[in-house]
C-alpha cells in the first residue's frame, strides 16, 4: 500500500488530496481496508516524506528540506537542480538571485520553498556550494601582446575569457582551445580567468567544427595506453575456432543489413519457416566474450557510454580492433555471437524463446538502400546475395509485418518522423540535404531487434537477477492536454483518455498519416513525451507498450547492452555468484544512471554537430527561397521547418510590415496593425537571410503571398 500511496503522489500532475480521494482511488471499500490506508499514511507522516495540510490534505514533506543534488544552468541566469531521488520527479527551479554563485554541474545543497505543481516546477534556494565542478570550454583564441583572451563557441557561455599571459602556452592567434576557467568574476564587469587545457589547431583548418564539439562536449576521444595495449593483445579473426560450448549456426542463412557507411556490425538476423509460423534468430556480437569486467579496455568502455555519431566520424566506444574487426560480425568470417532464438505464431505473437552463445559466419553484408530496392520491386543491377537472398528478404519483411501490426494493437505508439538525411563529400561538406527514408529494410531490422530486447527483458526479469532496463514511463498528463488543445485549434478533434493514453494517441496518429502536418505534428507530441532512460528497476516502456524492455542488441556502441549481456550470460552459464549479485545490487543503479547520463550527452554533441553542418549547407543558399511550415511560436520569433529539413528563425525584429503579439497560447502571433496572424502549422514561404555556422543557427526572412499567389517580400 505504501508504493501505491508514493506512485499516485510521484504522478506529475498530482495535486494534496483528502483521505477518501486517496481511499477511492486505491479502490478501497471495507473498514479493515481504510484503516490500513490510514495506518500507512500516517507512518509516511512520522517519516517525515508526506504531511497533512491545514485543508486536511496529503502533500510532500517539504519544510526545511535541504537536498543534495546537481545544479544545471539554463542560458538565462536561472538554472535547475536535479536531484537523485524517488520523491523528486521534477527538477528544482533555482531563480538567478537564489543561484548563490553556483555554476553548471556544481554539486549542491537546495533548501525546497514552494512545492511544484502540474505547470511549474517546484523552486528553491541554494544553501551552499558543495563541489565545484570544472568549468571546461572550447572557444576561439585571440592573441595580444602581453595576454590573451577566448571567445567560447557556444553563444549562452561567457563573451570571452582572460588568459594570462603565463597560460597561454603554444597557442596561436585564431587557434580553438579548449580551456577551463581557473577564477570566477566577482563583479558583473569582471571577466573569468582562464588556462589553455589544449590547443587543438587553427579555427579554419578541416574538420576542425566536428572537433572542437568533441571537445566542448567532453567526449573521450583518445583511448588510454592501457586499453589499446590489451585491445592489441586479444586474438585476431584468423584464431578463432570453434568453440564446443557454443551452437554451432554457421550453416544457417544469416545476414547482416545495415547502413552503407557502417563498419560496426554488431547484429545479424536469419528467420525460417516453422509448422507454427516462424524462426527468428538474432545474433549479437559476443563482445562479453572479449572485453573482461573491470580491465583496460571495459574501464575506457564505461567512460565513453555509448558511441557518438557525428555527420563525419564515429567517436566509439570500443578500439577499432574491437568495433571494426574482432566483434564486428563482417561477411565470410566466423565470430563469437549471443543469439536470442524465437518462435513466433502466425499472429506475431513470440511463443519461445532461448538465448545461447553461438558461433556463426554472415553470408552476406546487405545495405539498407539495396534491400528496400529488392523489396520495393527494383532489381535492376542488384547483386547476387541480394537475389539469392531473395526468398528469405521477403519472409523476413512478412515477419517483420506482423511484429509490427502486433505491437500496434497492443498500444505501441509509431512516432517515427523523417530525419534530416546529410549527404556527405570526401573532405565532410554536406553536397545535399533532405528527408531521410524509413524504408522497409530498416523497419525489418527495427522490429527484430525490439523482440529480441523484449525477450531477454522479460527472461532475465522473471529470474529475478538485477539487471538493466529501458525504462519510458507515461507523459504528463498535463503536457497531453495543452497537445489536444493545440491541435484542436487545427481542426482535429482528439479525446484523451482518463487513464491509458495510447490508445487515443494511436488513433490520432493514424488519422494524421499522410497529411502535410504529419510531419509537424508527431514532432509536437514526441516533445509532449518523457525521455527514455536506463534503470536498474524495471518499469514498462510506453511508447513500445512492451511490460520489460532492455538493450541487448548493441554491445558494440552501448555500454548498457554490454552489462545485459554479462548478467544473461551468467545466467545461462549457471555462474552467477551471490556475491556477483550484491555487486549488482550495490552498483547497477549508479551504473545505470550514468550511461543515461552518457546517452544524454552523446545526443546533445550529436544534435549540435548536424546543426551545423546543415548551417554549412545552407549558407550557400543565402538569398534562396524555400517553402516551410511554422513548427513554433515564441516571444522573439517563429520557427520554421523547411521543405528540405534545415530549420530557421523568423525573428520579429526583422518583421517591418508590422509588430506582432505573441497569444498567450504561444501557438500564433499576431500583428498589432494589419491583424495578420502567423499560426503554428501554417505554410510559409522564407528566404535564408543570415546564416551564423559556428551556432548552427539560420534567420529567415517571411515573404508574403497574397490571395492570388503573388510573392511580396517583407
Amino acid at each position: 500500500m505504501k508504493n501505491q500511496i508514493l506512485a499516485i503522489m510521484n504522478r506529475n500532475d498530482y495535486r494534496p488530496i483528502k483521505f477518501k480521494d486517496f481511499a477511492y482511488l486505491l479502490g478501497l471499500k471495507s473498514q479493515k481496508e481504510r484503516e490500513m490506508l490510514r495506518a500507512e499514511l500516517n507512518r509516511l507522516i512520522d517519516e517525515k516524506k508526506i504531511r497533512l495540510n491545514t485543508s486536511q490534505r496529503y502533500e510532500w514533506y517539504r519544510a526545511s528540506m535541504e537536498k543534495e543534488g546537481i545544479y544545471r544552468a539554463s542560458k538565462g541566469s536561472f538554472g535547475f537542480v536535479e536531484i537523485d531521488d524517488d520523491l523528486f520527479i521534477q527538477d528544482i527551479f533555482i531563480p538567478g538571485s537564489e543561484s548563490k554563485g553556483a555554476n553548471n554541474n556544481d554539486s549542491v545543497i537546495v533548501r525546497i520553498v514552494k512545492d511544484g505543481t502540474a505547470e511549474k516546477n517546484p523552486e528553491g534556494t541554494i544553501v551552499r556550494i558543495l563541489k565545484r565542478a570544472p568549468q571546461i570550454y572550447v572557444g576561439t583564441f585571440h592573441k595580444n601582446k602581453n595576454y590573451g583572451f577566448v571567445v567560447p563557441d557556444a553563444k549562452d557561455e561567457y563573451d570571452d575569457v582572460y588568459i594570462p599571459k603565463n597560460q597561454l602556452g603554444a597557442a596561436h592567434h585564431l587557434d580553438k582551445v579548449q580551456i577551463e576557467i581557473v577564477k570566477f568574476p566577482q563583479l558583473k564587469h569582471q571577466k573569468p580567468e582562464g588556462r589553455i587545457l589544449h590547443v587543438l589547431g587553427n579555427a579554419k583548418s578541416e574538420g576542425m567544427d566536428m572537433l572542437s564539439l568533441i571537445y566542448r562536449y567532453q567526449l573521450p576521444y583518445e583511448f588510454s595506453a592501457s586499453c589499446l595495449e590489451e585491445a592489441e593483445n586479444l586474438a585476431t579473426d584468423t584464431e578463432v575456432e570453434f568453440n564446443a560450448t557454443r551452437i554451432d549456426l554457421t550453416a544457417e542463412i544469416i545476414v547482416t543489413i545495415d547502413g552503407e557507411s557502417a563498419k560496426d556490425l554488431d547484429d545479424a538476423v536469419c528467420v525460417k519457416r516453422t509448422p507454427q509460423g516462424y524462426r527468428l534468430m538474432v545474433s549479437i556480437a559476443d563482445v562479453s566474450h572479449y572485453v573482461k569486467e573491470h580491465g583496460a579496455i571495459d574501464m575506457d568502455a564505461y567512460e565513453r557510454g555509448t558511441s557518438v555519431y557525428f555527420p563525419d566520424r564515429v567517436v566509439p566506444m570500443l578500439p577499432k580492433k574491437l568495433s571494426e574487426n574482432l566483434c564486428s560480425l563482417n561477411p565470410k568470417e566466423k565470430k563469437f555471437a549471443f543469439t536470442a532464438d524465437l518462435l513466433i505464431d502466425e499472429d506475431g505473437k513470440i511463443i519461445g524463446s532461448e538465448f545461447y552463445k553461438s558461433i556463426i559466419c554472415s553470408k552476406a553484408r546487405l545495405t539498407y538502400s539495396e534491400v528496400n530496392r529488392l523489396l520495393d520491386g527494383d532489381t535492376e543491377n542488384l547483386g547476387y546475395e541480394y537475389i539469392g537472398y531473395r526468398n528469405e528478404l521477403f519472409l523476413m519483411k512478412e515477419l517483420a509485418d506482423k511484429l509490427y501490426k502486433r505491437r500496434m494493437q497492443q498500444g505501441a505508439i509509431d512516432l517515427d518522423i523523417a530525419e534530416p538525411y546529410l549527404q556527405l563529400n570526401k573532405e565532410g561538406n554536406v553536397i545535399g540535404l533532405a528527408a531521410g527514408i524509413r524504408g522497409n529494410a530498416e523497419r525489418i531490422i527495427e522490429d527484430f531487434m525490439l523482440a529480441a530486447n523484449r525477450s531477454v527483458a522479460e527472461f532475465i526479469y522473471h529470474t529475478s537477477i538485477p539487471s538493466i532496463y529501458r525504462v519510458h514511463e507515461e507523459p504528463d498528463s498535463e503536457k497531453l492536454r495543452e497537445f489536444v488543445r493545440f491541435v484542436s485549434l487545427l481542426g482535429y478533434r482528439f479525446k484523451l483518455g482518463k487513464t491509458h493514453y495510447s490508445a487515443s494517441l494511436n488513433q490520432f496518429v493514424e488519422e494524421i498519416k499522410g497529411t502535410d502536418q504529419e510531419y509537424l505534428l508527431k514532432k509536437i507530441l514526441l516533445r509532449c513525451m518523457k525521455k527514455a532512460e536506463y534503470r536498474s528497476d524495471s518499469t514498462s516502456h510506453f511508447a513500445l507498450a512492451f511490460m520489460y524492455y532492455t538493450h541487448f542488441t548493441s554491445p558494440i556502441r552501448r555500454y548498457p547492452d554490454l552489462m545485459v549481456h554479462r548478467i544473461l550470460s551468467k545466467i545461462i552459464d549457471g555462474t552467477l555468484t551471490e556475491e556477483y549479485i550484491s555487486y549488482l545490487n550495490a552498483k547497477l543503479s549508479d551504473i545505470a544512471y550514468d550511461c543515461s547520463q552518457k546517452e544524454r550527452r552523446a545526443e546533445e554533441a550529436e544534435r549540435e554537430a548536424e546543426k551545423i553542418k546543415i548551417a554549412q549547407y545552407m549558407q550557400k543558399h543565402r538569398g534562396d527561397i524555400f517553402d516551410g511550415v511554422i513548427s513554433s511560436v515564441l516571444n522573439f520569433g517563429m520557427f520554421v521547418q523547411l521543405s528540405n529539413m534545415a530549420e530557421g528563425l523568423v525573428r520579429f525584429s526583422d518583421l517591418a510590415e508590422d509588430y506582432y503579439e505573441v497569444d498567450s497560447t504561444k501557438l500564433k502571433a499576431v500583428g498589432k496593425r494589419t491583424g495578420k496572424v502567423r499560426a503554428v502549422g501554417d505554410a510559409v514561404r522564407v528566404e535564408i537571410l543570415r546564416v551564423n555556422i559556428q551556432n548552427g543557427e539560420i534567420d529567415l526572412m517571411l515573404l508574403n503571398q497574397t490571395n492570388e499567389g503573388d510573392i511580396i517580400e517583407n
